[in-house]
């Protein structure tokens, strides 16, 4: 399974998600599929003011929400398998 991951060049805060999901590459089985947002104007003007974002499946989690207990459970939920 494929998790989308928007982010931007420099960006601290998507850096730190970032790790946080190679963190969880290493019990769960996804890919993650950078997307810098300043690659396409949809992106941007969608998740500017929200980067980092990572949708799972039909879910989105936006910056404030993107903490490692918060990522787990996303997706344990969706049944990726560790």
């Amino acid at each position: 399974m494929t998790l989308y991951f928007y982010m931007r060049e420099n960006c601290p805060l998507c850096e730190e998600a970032e790790q946080l999901l190679e963190m969880l590459q290493l019990d769960y089985h996804f890919t993650i599929e950078k997307r810098n947002i300043e690659e396409d104007d949809r992106w941007l003007s969608q998740y500017q003011m929200e980067i980092p974002v990572v949708e799972i499946g039909e879910d989105v989690l936006y910056g404030k929400d993107l903490n490692l207990h918060q990522l787990e459970k996303k997706i344990k939920s969706l049944g990726y398998k560790s």
